[in-house]
């Protein structure tokens, strides 16, 4: 499992030793371009602090079974040598029971855990939160707890939403996990207070790491020239709209949910686009998970002048694309991240707290509260923002200065703790 003699000759090192680095939380073989986006952005800033060391990282991912196409397409975008970055599956281990019981079957993935010199976790993003489920919560939960308490390696939590928790015993096994953590980093103020409230370990607050994700801007919106225009003139303003294949009635996303709406997504969904077509805007529909795609396609069944762009397969690719748009109105908290880190007028569509939180903390107050308010008020604040869109790309610029400050003190913060190693 080590790497080979001639590789291993590269590697200076810190203090003289190679350092391998598990990845726990952050997919690379995933359809959610949101999961991938924070894989992108943590190899990303680790591969720059490596730099800043004089080091090259070794990266093993314990998130399932790896793909070589997907890994190859992740190292060709980030400039990392494909033998440096590693797949094994977690998930027999993390149960406890298989390692109990099925030890032939974990011995690979349990040798991989204790090369590791650190873990960085950052449960999807969300995860770490019973609103998926408890099978959800405690899969996550598991793998920080075998980690810290079985293999007793330094486990950080990188920038993520902490909560909510509410079932008592989920709470209680978050709690250790956080307790025993060598770092905890929230990605907004929201997640930092709730936190407060069950354990007095120190959390650091900056943002989320898909802010930096890398693009190439296509240079294509017009936000700035296109400040007062006339009915006809919409048709020259580009929207895209992710729509979400679990926020849908369908359900063609399989996730499970414990939350409940006050909006009727699927109806505000159909007012708008009927709204934005009449009003002559140019109308394009990005999914940004496979189950977006579906649900999409439905969609623009109903509405034919409605363009649905194609999944794409990486994420800096379709934060390429939603980068052409003057306008993005999303449910998908990573696309709608990707369209404000790229100058794009942005409307959230939040169905949980980590909306609310996240821009709250970087003072961006123009999101749709789908969980506490009805369709109709939704709908009527979604065309006001789209009328002041002008308005909304000025506020995501100066709140960007801040976020590039935030991204900073995360790598001071992930360099510090490696450093310790």
């Amino acid at each position: 499992m080590n790497l080979d003699n001639s590789f291993n000759a590269m590697v200076t090192g810190i203090n003289g030793h190679s350092m391998t680095i598990g990845i726990l939380g952050a997919p690379i073989n995933n359809g959610n371009m949101g999961c991938l986006a924070l894989t992108y952005s943590l190899l990303a800033m680790l591969e720059e602090i490596a730099n800043d060391l004089g080091t090259v990282f070794t990266y093993y991912n314990f998130e399932g079974v790896g793909d070589p196409t997907k890994t190859h397409i992740l190292c060709r975008n980030l400039g990392i040598e494909e033998e440096r970055v590693k797949s094994f599956n977690i998930y027999p281990v993390e149960s406890f029971l298989g390692l109990c019981h099925r030890p032939h079957k974990v011995f690979g993935t349990f040798s991989a855990l204790k090369e590791c010199d650190l873990f960085i976790d950052l449960t999807q993003g969300d995860s770490f939160a019973d609103i998926y489920g408890d099978s959800v919560f405690n899969k996550n939960a598991n793998g920080k707890l075998l980690v810290e308490k079985v293999l007793k390696k330094p486990l950080i939590l990188g920038p993520q939403t902490y909560g909510p928790y509410q079932n008592k015993k989920n709470k209680e096994k978050a709690k250790r996990a956080i307790d025993k953590a060598a770092l905890v980093i929230a990605r907004d103020e929201a997640s930092m207070q709730y936190v407060k409230y069950f354990t007095d370990k120190e959390v650091y607050t900056t943002t989320d790491l898909a802010f930096i994700l890398p693009y190439k801007s296509g240079g294509l919106n017009r936000s700035t020239t296109v400040e007062h225009a006339t009915t006809s003139e919409h048709f020259n303003i580009a929207v895209g709209v992710n729509v979400s294949g679990l926020l849908s009635k369908n359900k063609l996303e399989t996730t499970p949910t414990e939350f409940h709406l006050k909006t009727d997504y699927d109806a505000y969904i159909e007012a708008l686009l009927s709204w934005l077509i009449n009003a002559d805007y140019n109308v394009s529909i990005i999914p940004h998970v496979v189950a977006d795609y579906e649900y999409g396609r439905l969609i623009a069944e109903k509405f034919p002048r409605v363009k649905l762009v194609e999944m794409y397969q990486n994420p800096m690719d379709i934060k390429s694309k939603i980068s052409e748009f003057d306008i993005f109105i999303g449910a998908r908290m990573h696309a709608t991240i990707g369209a404000f880190s790229s100058g794009v007028a942005t409307i959230p569509t939040a169905y949980s707290r980590k909306f609310n939180g996240l821009y709250e903390s970087v003072e961006y107050p123009y999101i749709v509260d789908l969980l506490n308010s009805s369709t109709e008020e939704n709908l009527e604040m979604t065309k006001m923002y789209i009328k002041d869109y002008v308005k909304l790309k000025v506020a995501a610029e100066k709140s960007m200065e801040h976020i590039n400050l935030l991204e900073r003190q995360t790598i001071s913060l992930l360099k510090e703790q490696i450093v310790k190693c």
